[in-house]
């Protein structure tokens, strides 16, 4: 029996799947850094093996942040993953990847996935196309980091020229006095995953009505949808399934404005039902599949095969 391995790293960590049932058989919670992502990636990785007692596995796939986009050397990662558990096979690809064969498996479909950042990818019949995953600095259109951002601005614009922002109370409730925010910005004292934080007081106050939070939740929304539907039509899709924590309350304003933009082109819509892991799992469980043959010759992924 082929034992395989599925290892989904993120900025939060690394997490390691043995099975489907979404619960990590491992978990370190330190990602890696942009300047040192390669080293530390592998450095994660030693640190799992060491985690699972040296456990071997001949078949193990990682769906990482910063694949494509962050200057990384697959191969060399593939290398420490053959060396750390002893495997014969090694796929190393991006978490939009792992999170679309998570759903999708060897089926056509676009993800939309929008959480602390944002991002859209589809695959159609010999073709792929992504929106965004570009991080905050140049794009996360709608993410929560996004939402929060935008409140933080929209709020003090309107105590300002209105002198009253129920939402810049909420805010300042949340993270302190909106006079100390410019230098907290600016000495980056709120970091991407404090400001992302702030898309949940958001969603509190778009459920009760607040019309500035409304207004911000909408326009996120919008930017996914727009996402995803470029994405769907540029592979020829019509179904996309979404999630992330920005799309996780299916009764929140940002869903409904989703789900109202996608009707509208006529896109059908699902959630996601599976994590990234799972879909690193999966791809390394799978033997000979297309799919991955294909993920492979678009330069998606990288795979390494030690001959036995």
């Amino acid at each position: 029996m082929t034992l395989a391995l599925g290892l989904d790293l993120g900025a939060s960590g690394i997490r390691a799947y043995q099975s489907l049932d979404s619960q990590a058989v491992a978990e370190i919670s330190s990602g890696p850094t942009s300047k040192n992502r390669e080293s530390d990636t592998i450095a994660l990785i030693g640190q799992v093996a060491k985690q699972l007692g040296g456990r071997q596995f001949s078949s193990v796939a990682l769906g990482m942040s910063g694949f494509s986009s962050l200057d990384v050397k697959p191969e060399k990662i593939a290398d420490a993953i053959i060396r750390d558990f002893g495997a014969t096979s090694a796929v190393v690809t991006s978490d939009m990847v792992s999170s679309h064969y998570a759903h999708f498996e060897n089926e056509d479909g676009v993800i939309a996935v929008i959480g602390t950042g944002a991002l859209a990818f589809g695959i159609g019949s010999n073709s792929h196309h992504r929106v965004d995953g570009l991080g905050a600095s140049l794009g996360d259109y709608g993410s929560a980091h996004w939402i929060g951002l935008r409140a933080l601005r929209e709020s003090k614009r309107q105590s300002e020229l209105h002198g009253h922002s129920k939402l810049l109370e909420a805010l300042e409730s949340e993270i302190g006095a909106s006079t100390t925010w410019p230098k907290r910005l600016g000495a980056g004292e709120l970091t991407t995953f404090e400001i992302a934080k702030l898309a949940k007081v958001l969603d509190k106050l778009g459920r009760a009505g607040d019309q500035l939070a409304i207004e911000i939740l909408s326009m996120a929304a919008s930017h996914a949808a727009e996402s995803a539907i470029s994405c769907a039509r540029e592979t020829g899709n019509n179904l996309v399934a979404y999630g992330g924590g920005v799309l996780s309350h299916q009764d929140s304003v940002a869903v409904l404005a989703f789900q109202d933009q996608l009707r509208e082109e006529d896109i059908r819509f699902e959630v996601m039902g599976a994590v990234p892991g799972a879909g690193a799992l999966k791809i390394a469980s799978a033997n000979n599949c297309p799919r991955v043959e294909y993920l492979v010759e678009a330069g998606l992924a990288f795979r390494k095969v030690v001959a036995q």
